[in-house]
């Protein structure tokens, strides 16, 4: 496997995010790549008051690589870009492995279960984790997505 320290950074920040109900979809703080951006740069986040998810300090992060989506657009100009671009670089990954990363999380079928579909969004950038970072074995994919599994009571 290719870099596995970050495989399984990222990996924990999920399960993190996951178990600490701070993803959201459709959230560019509480989606996948946010709660990425914001586990690197060492920002927590919560839920809000309203029920989204949000950086502890919205000064130091806003989500703002979301801004990175319309990078390759000629005509998109924004002054978050530099600081967009930076917060994808904290993450270990490049801007085209942070779009996958999104396209994967963000794809996947709206489910009535929020709990289900945030299940179904980090299965799929599981297996997007697994191209970027080359892994091959079963057992290792088998044993990630186990990690998002919750105890029943």
């Amino acid at each position: 496997m290719k870099n596995i320290e970050l495989y399984n950074k990222a990996v924990g920040i999920l399960v993190d995010a996951y178990f600490n109900d701070t993803l959201e979809h459709g959230n560019q703080c509480g989606c996948a790549v946010g709660n990425l951006v914001a586990g690197n740069m060492g920002v927590q986040l919560v839920r809000s008051h309203y029920g989204h998810v949000m950086s502890m300090d919205r000064n130091t992060y806003n989500g703002d690589w979301y801004d990175v989506k319309y990078i390759y657009d000629v005509k998109y100009i924004s002054i978050n870009k530099t600081k967009a671009i930076a917060q994808i670089k904290n993450t270990g990954y490049s801007i085209n492995e942070i779009l996958a990363i999104e396209r994967a999380f963000e794809g996947v079928e709206i489910c009535l279960d929020k709990d289900l579909w945030m299940f179904n969004g980090l299965m799929a950038v599981i297996d997007v984790l697994d191209k970027i970072h080359e892994n091959t074995d079963l057992p290792t994919t088998e044993q990630t997505k186990s990690r998002f599994i919750k105890q029943t009571a």
